[in-house]
């Protein structure tokens, strides 16, 4: 089996050394989009195949097919990631003995509750495996995979991790998803992602109208995994009620969370944690008791690790102790 590792790359000097050593030996491509630093360079001395090239307009799903154009037509998986992002030792023999279709994901950390980076903090599964000609890349930004024409879909996961080392400051993407969505308003991805660049730059009374657009435009729907967003986005919604010191519609939205999918722990879990706060004791036990008893963490969502792990039941002895110190 032949595979690849294609990226894209504009002053990525700082990432090469590792992005290669992790990269353990596969072939490189990258096409690189304007650097001025030493990534070329770099990259070439640590045997990548680099082409530059201007992408004007700027758009990811143009950059990422034209790096896809560069892996060689023989090859049988792409593995895309970015610069700023580490594959695991032993990938490439997990690779070799799980691929089976020609769309797969891969184990996926993609940020981190330390700055050590050593306690995952936001995780999922991320499709960014692919056969070598059956897809291509769709969407200005934040781009995703999707089949060819004529195409049908095997999917294959692995246990494959690619962790995620983000530094420096945090990009503005508001301006892309704007012109997104200026040409298509019920693009409700868009609103859901612009949103959370808003909310990350406190922008919050912005947020709050996006996270609302988002919600209105998927609200009908019920499937597994839109129902899920929809209760991340209403815990988004309820913090910025929270940062804002609106604590009714706070307690509102978090219900809305609950409502919206009840096996979300996350929804739960930061409802107990502001039950606690509040110094209502017995809501948050009840909240941290049920989270806890959800086990099962969805398959295709982004979850928060703190929240699937002991904060839960931590949350609810501390609640419990409270409770017990009031009977006496």
């Amino acid at each position: 089996m032949n595979f690849a590792i294609y990226t894209i790359s504009k002053n990525e000097a700082h990432n090469v050394e590792a992005f290669m050593k992790a990269a353990e030996g596969c072939p490189v491509y990258v096409l690189d989009t304007g650097s001025t630093d030493d990534t070329v360079a770099l990259l070439e001395q640590h045997g990548a195949h680099v082409v530059q090239k201007t992408i004007s307009p700027w758009r990811f799903d143009t950059a990422r097919n034209e790096a896809l154009a560069l892996v060689p037509h023989d090859v049988d998986v792409c593995v895309s990631i970015d610069m700023d992002e580490r594959l695991d030792p032993g990938w490439q023999d997990k690779l070799r003995e799980q691929w089976s279709g020609n769309i797969g994901s891969y184990f996926y950390i993609a940020e981190w509750a330390d700055e050590a980076c050593t306690i995952p903090s936001v995780q999922s599964l991320r499709t960014r495996l692919h056969s070598r000609h059956d897809y291509e890349w769709h969407r200005r930004i934040h781009e995703v995979i999707r089949p060819l024409p004529g195409v049908e879909q095997v999917w294959c996961d692995t246990d494959i991790v690619v962790k995620h080392y983000q530094k420096g400051g945090e990009k503005n993407y508001a301006p892309l998803l704007e012109q997104m969505l200026a040409e298509n308003p019920k693009d409700a991805n868009s609103w859901l992602q612009l949103a959370a660049e808003l909310h990350q730059k406190n922008d919050i009374l912005k947020a709050v109208d996006a996270y609302k657009s988002y919600i209105n435009l998927i609200q009908n729907d019920e499937s597994e995994a839109i129902r899920y967003c929809r209760a991340i986005a209403w815990i988004e919604l309820a913090q910025c009620f929270h940062k804002l010191g609106r604590y009714d519609e706070m307690i509102r939205a978090f219900l809305s969370a609950t409502a919206a999918e009840p096996n979300c722990r996350e929804a739960w879990t930061h409802f107990s944690h502001i039950a606690m706060q509040m110094g209502n004791a017995p809501l948050a036990y009840g909240s941290a008791m049920t989270a806890y008893n959800i086990k099962q963490p969805p398959y295709h969502a982004a979850t928060e690790a703190a929240c699937w792990g002991d904060l839960p039941k931590q949350i609810a002895d501390h609640a419990f102790g409270i409770l017990m110190k009031g009977d006496k």
